[in-house]
């Protein structure tokens, strides 16, 4: 959406809402991968700044937020888990949001997203479908199959 000259709340949608479930990722590519490993619709939002503010089209009821694992800037902030953040703060006030990021590599200097874990893992390094579309517990930060939810 565009106002003011300001970019906001949008998505490139790259598929439709199933049952109500879309997940949200940063770049296509991304997304691509996230969707080739679990077959859920994700859309880029192009960018951490811009994830902040997400807005989910009406009937939908569940969003995954599909973080980056972004190294700390000189100040600390992780870019794609604060965007995360924001936007499942954001949407929690009437959509069910769960953030999956995923794990360190056995190297700590460098960022991983989603797409380097469908290149370097394939399916092995993304959660079950039906624990992504069914968490029992949303807010459990402990899940299976080399991922973790914030």
């Amino acid at each position: 959406m565009v106002k003011d000259g300001d970019v906001h709340g949008g998505a490139i949608r790259l598929g439709t809402a199933t049952a109500g479930v879309i997940g949200v990722a940063e770049g296509i590519e991304t997304s691509l991968a996230i969707r080739a490993a679990t077959g859920m619709p994700v859309w880029p939002v192009l960018s951490a700044s811009l994830m902040r503010s997400f807005e989910p089209p009406e009937g939908v009821t569940e969003v995954v937020i599909w973080a980056d694992r972004d190294l700390p800037d000189r100040k600390g902030r992780k870019a794609g888990q604060d965007a995360a953040e924001v936007l499942q703060a954001r949407l929690l006030e009437g959509i069910r949001a769960s953030i999956k990021i995923p794990d360190a590599s056995s190297s700590t200097d460098v960022s991983v997203d989603w797409a380097d874990v469908y290149t370097s893992s394939g399916l092995t390094g993304f959660p079950a479908r039906a624990k992504l579309l069914n968490p029992s517990n949303p807010s459990d930060i402990h899940c299976q199959e080399g991922f973790h939810s914030a």
